[in-house]
């Protein structure tokens, strides 16, 4: 997907949590398209927003550690990965 894309997918989903702020599922694709464009500051507060309004979205806790791992705040990343791995004690 082109930049050009995500920037619009990024605006529509910016417009829609306007209207419902506590939606997780448009807040977590707002996070990725936030990543994929480059803008991993922005996307760790969306991530941690999505971790807020659903603290057992595993992805979430995921994609911030792989976020903050890109950034290289290890010590963070490393309390994500903690947070995913918890919501995963059966594997």
């Amino acid at each position: 997907m082109s930049n050009e894309k995500l920037e619009q997918l990024a605006d529509m989903l910016k417009t829609a949590l306007v209207v419902n702020p506590n939606d997780a599922f448009k807040r977590y694709q707002y996070a990725t398209t936030l990543s994929k464009l480059g803008k991993p500051q922005d996307a760790i507060r969306q991530f941690k927003q999505t971790i807020n309004a659903k603290p057992d979205h595993f992805d979430a806790h995921y994609q911030l550690a792989q976020t903050l791992a890109g950034i290289e705040n290890w010590n963070e990343a490393c309390d994500a990965f903690a947070g995913a791995a918890a919501l995963k004690k059966d594997h």
